[in-house]
């Protein structure tokens, strides 16, 4: 069995389940349901794909909620039909901005991951560019499909290293970016075009105890390293020696890789 699938099925248990991160989406999991095109989250299991439905999840509180702060500050100027640009406090809604999570600076942060740059323009600055045309749709419970964007393939790796997720960021080479989740006590690596996951690093199997979780960022980096060299056997090495999986473990899938590799060699010369 490949090295990775190994390590998965043979992890100890971890308090996953019973993570902030896992309840959130528990609470809200409903919410993905408002954009049909995510609507497939709903049945998501594994943690990354979790992680990847709460960043969803958190976009739409953050345009519900900027919304519900706009339209709190232009409703009675509406009302008075004396609502034009330069009338409402920015500062107020700056002030309900610094709460939410985002990533990017200034007019440039992008608060609703789900939608492009252009449409994030207007949530991070000049708000009044709602009440018109086309973006007038964007508002409150309408329509907004045409203009939603799938956030992994758009943002990449940037919608992980941001307040969208608990990701602790570990490195980046030209192709991938890895991060580490204290809740599954995996490392995943994510390709850095596309923002999908390459391989999930799942530590501490069930052989190894007892779990040590002291300087784990550190104990992480030369695993990190060996991967983004593409050296598998320093990888395995470093996991060893940094009490991160166990000998036993290593030294059992690496039988199990020449009994295959035998096997297929008999095979073949048949």
């Amino acid at each position: 069995m490949e090295l990775f699938e190994t390590l998965k099925k043979k992890q100890r248990f971890t308090e996953w389940n019973s993570s902030r991160e896992n309840r959130f989406f528990l609470d809200n999991v409903g919410m993905l349901q408002k954009v049909p095109m995510f609507s497939h989250f709903v049945k998501a299991e594994e943690p990354f794909d979790i992680i990847r439905a709460n960043i969803i999840i958190r976009a739409i509180k953050n345009k519900e909620r900027m919304e519900k702060a706009y339209l709190s500050l232009a409703k009675p100027l509406r009302k008075a039909e004396t609502l034009k640009e330069g009338d409402l406090s920015m500062e107020k809604l700056e002030e309900i901005r610094k709460d939410l999570p985002c990533f990017g600076k200034g007019e440039e942060r992008i608060f609703i991951p789900i939608l492009p740059r252009t449409v994030n323009r207007i949530y991070a600055g000049d708000m009044w560019k709602l009440e018109e045309k086309p973006y007038s749709s964007l508002l409150g419970k309408n329509v907004y499909e045409s203009l939603v964007c799938d956030p992994f393939d758009t943002y990449g790796p940037d919608v992980y290293d941001s307040g969208f997720t608990n990701l602790i960021p570990l490195g980046k080479s030209p192709t991938t970016a890895a991060f580490y989740s204290f809740d599954s006590f995996s490392v995943y690596f994510v390709d850095r075009k596309q923002g999908r996951l390459e391989v999930e690093l799942c530590l501490f199997d069930k052989y190894l105890k007892p779990r040590y979780l002291n300087h784990i960022l550190e104990r992480l980096e030369p695993v990190v390293a060996a991967y983004f060299n593409d050296d598998k056997e320093g990888m395995m090495k470093a996991l060893v020696e940094n009490q991160l999986v166990s000998g036993r473990l290593i030294a059992k899938n690496i039988s199990d890789e020449k009994a295959l590799f035998a096997k297929f060699v008999q095979k073949a010369s048949k």
